[in-house]
């Protein structure tokens, strides 16, 4: 019922789920003013949704590696030594904020990038992996980031996932995603392949567009610890 769940909110937590890389957590259900004593199914109910509808799905997987990117424990932050070359801070004309600030600042505060995602500075409900990017812009420009926490909600490249996208930019100068800013798609043509880059959106075969769309959010991963003069470790 509505007193529970207001159809604003229900309209929020939808738009963010679907978008989410990870199924919605019930904690981010409770801080984003979900007041059901239901929340636990609804969790549930939403995971499966997420399940068959989100973009980044277990089809879109691009490697079975089990050797995952580790982090030290505890909520420890990476700082990069400076920020990006290339990276520009642009506030906004009316606030004097960047568009990524707030976001990047209540996740370093403690919140779910989905309680995040789901309560927008504002008020309209943004992507999750909109949040993750806002967070990744910070670390550009040289802000600490709990590196850990985040991957709890967007995965990593694993091992194999890593290397492959490293030899894209061994392979050819123009790929150095430090010394300048590379377009995605032409970063990841030796990846996809020509045919799946020079089809029309409209005409690409929908598994591959799950594995094209996986490999992107492996991508702004990899450029961004790669700016960020960040070492990954890999392990069980």
């Amino acid at each position: 019922p509505s007193t529970v769940m207001p159809e604003h909110l229900l309209v929020k937590v939808a738009y963010s789920t679907a978008s989410s890389p990870t199924p919605i957590e019930a904690a981010s259900l409770h801080a984003s003013g979900v007041r059901s004593s239901g929340v636990e199914d609804l969790t549930r109910i939403l995971a499966e949704w997420c399940k068959e509808t989100n973009s980044v799905s277990a089809a879109g997987r691009t490697s079975n590696d089990n050797v995952k990117m580790t982090f030290p424990e505890g909520d420890n932050a990476f700082t990069p030594a400076q920020q990006w070359h290339l990276a520009e801070y642009k506030p906004n004309k009316k606030t004097g904020v960047a568009s990524w600030e707030s976001s990047y600042t209540r996740f370093v505060d403690g919140e779910h990038p989905q309680t995040i995602a789901i309560n927008s500075k504002s008020g309209k409900p943004i992507q999750v992996n909109t949040v993750i990017g806002h967070i990744l812009e910070g670390l550009a420009l040289g802000r600490p980031v709990p590196l850990a926490r985040l991957a709890n909600v967007s995965t990593p490249p694993n091992q194999s996932e890593w290397d492959e996208l490293a030899n894209v930019e061994t392979s050819n100068a123009e790929m150095d995603v430090v010394k300048s800013k590379v377009p995605m798609a032409e970063y990841l043509r030796p990846i996809m392949g020509d045919m799946f880059i020079d089809t029309p959106y409209d005409e690409r075969d929908e598994e591959d567009v799950l594995k094209y769309r996986n490999w992107c959010h492996l991508l702004k991963w990899y450029q961004s610890l790669r700016r960020a003069d960040y070492i990954p470790v890999f392990g069980e």
